[in-house]
Formats: C-alpha cells, sequence, structure tokens
C-alpha cells in the first residue's frame, strides 16, 4: 500500500495568519470610525450653519462699513513697527500705525499691568469656550428641532459673523502677543511689552500653552465658519451673498501667517522674508477679489476689488521704499498717498475684464472657474438687459459671436435652428417676459 503524506499545519503560519487578519479588522474597524465621526462633524456644522442662515440679512451699509475696517486693519502689516522704518518717513508712518493700531485689542493693553493683561487674554479664552457650548447646543437643539431659547441662535449668529470678519485679526493678535518676546539689553528673553517678564520661564510657560491652544481652536472655529457660514443664493438680497468663500478664507490666513511671521521674526535679518509675503499675499488677495470675485453684488464687488487694489499698491510701495532704503529718497510714503485716489479710480472705471470671457469658445477655456465666471456674467446680463442697454448689446454679440465660432451643425445659437426649435417657441409663448436673446442663450 502506498502512504498517504499528510502536511501538518505550521502553528507560526496560523499566528502570522490571524495576526493579519485582526490588524486587517483593526484597521477597518479604525477606518468605520474616523468615517462615521467626519459625518457626524459634518452634519454638525450643516446643522449648526442652517439655522445661523434663517436670520435676517445683512445691510449694503454694514457691508460697506466691516469691509473697509477689515482693509484697515490689513494696513498693521506694511506699517507695522518693525518694517515701517523703510518708509523713511517716521512723522507719517507713526501717524498711521498708531491709527490703525486702534483697530486691535494689544494697544489698549500694552500700557498696563502684566496682570490686567493677562486678565484680558484668559477672557478672550472664556469668549472662546461660551461659543463653543453655545454651538453644541444648537447642534442639540437642531437634532431635537426644540428651541427653548432663541438667544443662543442670535449671540452665535453675531459672534461667528464677527469672528470671521473683524475681530479675527484682534483676537489672533492678542494671542500671539503673549509669546511677543523680544531680547533686552542683558541678554535675557524678556515679552516685548513687558520687559520685566522673562518669556518661557515659569507661569509664562502655561500662558504661552494655553495661548497656542487658544490660536488653534480659534482658526479652526473661524475658518470653517467662513467657508460655510455665508449666503450662497444669487437671488438673495444680502449683499455680501457669494458664490463661495475661498477668497475669504485666503484673507484670513494670510493674516494668521502674517501676525505669526510678525511675533517671530522680529529681526532685521527677516525683512526680506516679511516682504516676499506681504507681497505675495497682496497679490494672491488681489486676483482672488478682482478677476475671480466671489460676490453677487457688483458694488460690494467693485468695493473689495479697489480695497485689495489699495492693499497691493502698499505693498509694491514697501518694497519700492526697500530698494531705495539705503538712499536719500523720502518720497516712497507721498507717492503712496497721491497713488491711492488714482488706484480707486481705474479699478472703478476699469472695462469689466469679464466682457473678455464672452470672447472665449466654450472648447477652449483653460479651467472650470472660467466656465464658472462665463455662467455667472451670461445671468446677469440676462437680468440686467431690461433695464441696461449694455447689457442687451453684450448678450446680441455674445450670440452672434458663437453663431460664427459653432461648428456643429445642430448648434442652438445659429439662427436657421432656433427658429424651428420646439423649446424656443415654447419658452416665447409661455413667458412673455422671455425674448429672443434669453431663449437662444438656453
Amino acid at each position: 500500500f502506498s502512504k498517504k503524506k499528510v502536511r501538518e499545519k505550521d502553528p507560526k503560519m496560523d499566528i502570522r495568519t490571524n495576526e493579519d487578519n485582526n490588524n486587517r479588522n483593526n484597521i477597518d474597524s479604525e477606518k468605520g470610525a474616523f468615517e462615521r465621526f467626519e459625518q457626524e462633524l459634518k452634519n454638525t456644522i450643516f446643522g449648526v450653519v442652517f439655522v445661523l442662515l434663517k436670520d435676517d440679512e445683512m445691510t449694503l451699509w454694514t457691508t460697506f462699513i466691516i469691509s473697509i475696517i477689515q482693509f484697515l486693519q490689513l494696513l498693521n502689516f506694511p506699517f507695522h513697527n518693525q518694517i515701517r522704518k523703510l518708509w523713511n518717513a517716521s512723522s507719517w508712518t507713526d501717524g498711521i500705525e498708531q491709527a490703525v493700531g486702534y483697530l486691535r485689542f494689544s494697544p489698549y493693553f500694552e500700557n498696563t499691568t502684566w496682570s490686567v493683561y493677562i486678565g484680558i487674554f484668559y477672557a478672550l479664552m472664556g469668549l472662546i469656550v461660551l461659543v463653543i457650548i453655545d454651538i453644541i447646543y444648537v447642534n442639540y437643539a437642531y437634532s431635537k428641532k426644540k428651541y427653548a431659547f432663541s438667544w443662543p441662535v442670535t449671540g452665535l449668529k453675531i459672534v461667528i459673523w464677527l469672528f470671521t470678519t473683524i475681530l479675527y485679526i484682534p483676537i489672533t493678535d492678542y494671542f500671539f502677543s503673549i509669546i511677543y518676546c523680544v531680547d533686552d539689553a542683558q541678554g535675557n528673553y524678556v515679552h516685548a511689552f513687558f520687559t520685566e517678564e522673562v518669556c518661557w520661564s515659569g507661569i509664562h510657560i502655561l500662558h504661552g500653552i494655553v495661548a497656542i491652544l487658544g490660536v488653534i481652536i480659534f482658526s479652526i472655529i473661524s475658518f470653517v465658519s467662513v467657508l460655510t457660514f455665508y449666503e450662497c443664493r444669487s437671488t438673495s438680497n444680502d449683499p455680501s451673498a457669494r458664490v463661495n468663500s475661498r477668497a475669504n478664507f485666503l484673507l484670513l490666513f494670510y493674516t494668521l501667517v502674517m501676525i505669526a511671521c510678525f511675533t517671530f521674526m522680529t529681526g532685521d535679518q527677516y525683512q526680506y522674508i516679511l516682504l516676499a509675503l506681504i507681497l505675495g499675499g497682496s497679490t494672491i488677495l488681489f486676483m482672488k477679489f478682482h478677476f475671480n470675485s466671489p460676490y453677487y453684488n457688483e458694488v460690494v464687488a467693485k468695493l473689495w476689488s479697489a480695497l485689495t487694489a489699495i492693499n497691493l499698491w502698499t505693498a509694491m510701495m514697501l518694497v519700492f521704499s526697500k530698494i531705495m532704503e539705503n538712499t536719500l529718497f523720502e518720497g516712497s510714503i507721498i507717492a503712496w498717498i497721491i497713488g491711492v485716489p488714482f488706484i480707486i479710480l481705474i479699478v472703478i472705471t476699469n472695462r469689466d475684464h469679464r466682457i473678455d470671457l464672452l470672447l472665449i469658445n466654450v472648447n477652449k477655456f483653460q479651467n472650470g472657474q472660467e466656465i464658472q465666471n462665463q455662467i455667472r456674467y451670461i445671468l446677469k446680463l440676462i437680468s440686467w438687459q431690461s433695464t441696461n442697454r449694455n447689457a442687451a448689446i453684450l448678450l446680441d454679440g455674445y450670440i452672434e459671436i458663437h453663431k460664427q465660432t459653432c461648428n456643429k451643425e445642430d448648434c442652438p445659437l445659429k439662427q436657421k435652428v432656433v427658429k424651428n426649435s420646439r423649446l424656443t417657441k415654447t419658452l416665447l409663448n409661455n413667458d412673455e417676459s422671455l425674448n429672443e436673446k434669453y431663449a437662444l442663450l438656453i
């Protein structure tokens, strides 16, 4: 007879297989837990934003005032006390730095005591804790569909709106000022405002850690809020309504980077880095708010275009002042002041760059953003054509150009097909307010 060979299982192999299966199961469970947490977080953000957006809309004048204050706060960077000497006009720059400094919190308490300064810091931390508690309450009330009080919703809407606009720079700057330290004459690392306090020693370590955590938590709340808490309907009467908040997010992120840099880069050897960041950030903001303006309201869009243009002009003149630093030239600040009205005039009277979008063939767009911008502009022209003759002329020109460039035989922009189009006739018959141009575009 023949003996059958029986293969015995290797116990080490079984142990290794079991370990692999356990690791795979642990990874799947961790992935599932993370996905559940992510979904719950999204639901929480949606619930809170849904509740907050149900209140009243903002007025145009309020939007104007808030926008101008935000712009003035941005001037803190090119006129910061670490680089304002580059302007070579201390009588002017000291006044400007002092004026825009009143839009921050720290200048009001620099001349008090360290105890008062720390007290204000922890009061701001308490405000952030209350906001977090309010967010939890609003989310709970939304999930249960029970609102025992209305004031937490109203208060949260106001605070979140302020956090993402005029309070972000003051609060972030105050938190960073707790760890704003310099070397004194004896080589000690002391606080810039209260030289008797030695940095990162004793109780200051606790204050510094809390300040860093405060910046992180406050920035997360502000960034998430600015990306989600806004009116996105084009038909809304809210002048701050916009397509998205990417430009506003970049504005907050730029201010965070600059405040952090001015806190830790305290020597003259960092001037080139600071100037590069100011010029680069100002250029990006101008590109976002001017060429890809997110606002539906044309007045608000023009306002932000002008403000970011002035901010870029300021950065350019600051760089020019650095180039002329070792000369006797003292006219940079004068040139900056004279140039501001011209910058505003150029932006207001400048030819609308969106007209160029009407000349682009639909198959030759470089990215999806250009397609979105063209569609938005066409929809605005359609809404304006009854009261604005130029809008009607632009629509006529758009149709004629695309009639000639469209190579498809069934192109809807060609007149011979439009006349026989059932859709066009239906639209014209059902609604007299729709004219031929509207039907052609559809």
